[in-house]
């Protein structure tokens, strides 16, 4: 995935994960839970405040930027057949993959775990090239395959965002705004292997 763009604190959060997860080997039975290997997001630990979704909106929190990691590393357990424990998408869709093929983490919950459901070793190389702007997954195996698998996501059903109608509420008080729906579109996605 490419983090073209991204402001010089996602970028920092993106290398953290990414060297905190770069050589893990999976045994077979074994399992990996991302939140675990990474662990907490602190400004100790280096991680810096930068955009990161929070249900609806987008706002500065410590390590934001580092579900592009856990992405990147979804998809390529997608495609090395590994067993997909624990997955959960965005609430805003994400601008560097297609619909439905995102892994989103918080602190506790949700995670991404994944499973070595194989009979044999799995090597994860998880590279962030700064000068490249992109983020790279692979799973070795010594298992060789006479086949690559892709991913096709579609758009299944689309729910419109509601439109924004300001309606006085004496119980509210003043200055605040209550949203009740989404701002933003939403989508039903079904993706094929």
């Amino acid at each position: 995935t490419n983090y073209w763009g991204s402001t010089n604190a996602r970028i920092n959060n993106i290398g953290l994960a990414c060297e905190k997860l770069n050589g893990i080997i999976l045994m077979p039975g074994e399992r990996l839970s991302y939140n675990e290997t990474i662990g907490e997001r602190t400004a100790e630990g280096g991680y810096q405040a930068a955009p990161a979704y929070n249900g609806d909106n987008v706002e500065d929190q410590i390590g934001g930027g580092i579900c592009q990691v856990s992405t990147t590393l979804y998809i390529a357990a997608l495609k090395g057949e590994l067993k997909i424990v624990e997955r959960k998408h965005h609430t805003i869709p994400s601008t560097y993959v297609p619909l439905g093929l995102d892994a989103t983490i918080s602190t506790d919950s949700p995670d991404l775990k994944l499973e070595n459901n194989t009979d044999y070793p799995m090597h994860i190389a998880i590279i962030c090239d700064v000068h490249d702007g992109t983020v790279a997954a692979k799973i070795y195996g010594i298992k060789p395959r006479d086949y690559y698998l892709r991913f096709e996501s579609q758009v299944i059903e689309t729910t419109p965002a509601i439109e924004t109608q300001y309606i006085p509420d004496s119980t509210v008080p003043e200055g605040t705004v209550v949203t009740e729906g989404s701002t933003r579109d939403g989508y039903t996605v079904e993706v094929y292997k």
